[in-house]
């Protein structure tokens, strides 16, 4: 890369940025300005240019309010936000982390002050530094992942959970179940408001809504649902897809299953991982560190992927809410 230089650019331009988003190895559809477009209108972006007017760099942002706190927050059901940078051509290998290093500071530099900022980094991110370099404090959380073949991901899975899994095969062999891979999104919203108001806490429905509609023939998303014969859902998949991954964003099961169909979400999922194996991508459970969540995850044979979260913050009032709330996340989950 030469000498880079990092500005805001208009919408007339952000075409540009998620052109550079869908070409980066690190991108994903929730770095672009397509998809964070429709959180709020409150939209920034800044893109680093070399020498012949190439993006190599840059971050799209959204502004917003958490715990009375103005800033860059990572917005809802979005897993990856922050910087992106292309990697290096230099073949020495301290010459092209450096390069890389100071891409990341560029950006970093550019965006504008505020009270908190918070990036979610792509699974396996390699290199923090420029971020602990500026202020920022690292944490590290984990996603699950798949990335195998359809046979090896059987195969891994623990003896337990393929037994469950072949119980629900056997009812939609019968003809007392099947997987709808056309599902409506609203069917997945329902199950989800229903489950969260049970579990006391807010679905934020209305927002997920908003990321579903208006993408014409190119919508990243994907529906898959395990229904009785009658029609009524059991469990439901919203899945999000780009070029080279696949992302369980939101899976949610009826409340009250009987025994017989309590796995539902299990051959749900299971049907959603196979048709991503068999195109190729990864699939990317959005992993979760509560307990019965990883637990879950790990019984499936996933790969744990260490995934970068960095935060700076002036706010004394956002860090002890946040830590409140947080501590009270770990007792409730909506899977």
């Amino acid at each position: 890369m030469s000498r880079l230089t990092v500005e805001k650019i208009g919408p007339e331009a952000f075409h540009e940025w998620d052109d550079y988003v869908r070409s980066n190895p690190w991108g994903t559809v929730f770095h672009t300005t397509e998809w964070l477009g429709r959180i709020n209108d409150r939209l920034k972006v800044f893109a680093g240019v070399d020498g012949s007017g190439e993006v190599r760099c840059g971050v799209a942002l959204v502004e917003s309010v958490k715990f009375g706190v103005r800033g860059y927050h990572i917005p809802p059901f979005t897993p990856f936000f922050g910087p992106l940078v292309s990697s290096s051509e230099k073949e020495q290998r301290a010459a092209a982390r450096t390069e890389e290093q100071d891409a990341v500071a560029s950006v970093l530099r550019a965006i504008p002050g505020c009270a908190h900022t918070d990036f979610r980094l792509p699974a396996g991110w390699p290199d923090v530094y420029p971020f602990y370099r500026a202020g920022f404090t690292p944490f590290v959380a984990y996603t699950h992942v798949f990335h195998s073949s359809v046979s090896e991901y059987h195969a891994n899975m623990a003896k337990r959970q393929r037994s469950y899994l072949r119980g629900m095969k056997g009812h939609v062999d019968k003809g007392e179940v099947r997987v709808n891979s056309t599902a409506n999104a609203e069917t997945v919203f329902s199950l989800w408001e229903r489950l969260a108001r049970e579990k006391g806490v807010r679905s934020n429905v209305s927002t997920l809504r908003r990321l579903t509609i208006n993408w014409g023939r190119e919508s990243p998303w994907s529906v898959m649902a395990v229904e009785r014969a009658d029609g009524e859902p059991l469990a439901g998949v919203m899945l999000v897809n780009d070029e080279r991954r696949v992302v369980n964003l939101v899976n949610a099961s009826s409340a009250g299953l009987s025994k017989r169909f309590s796995r539902a979400n299990l051959l749900c999922l299971d049907a959603a991982v196979r048709k991503t194996l068999n195109e190729g991508k990864i699939f990317d459970l959005e992993g979760s560190m509560l307990h019965g969540v990883e637990r879950f995850y790990r019984m499936l044979g996933a790969h744990l992927v260490p995934a970068f979260r960095v935060q700076k913050s002036r706010s004394f009032r956002y860090s002890v809410l946040r830590s409140i709330a947080q501590f009270r996340r770990e007792r409730i989950s909506l899977v």
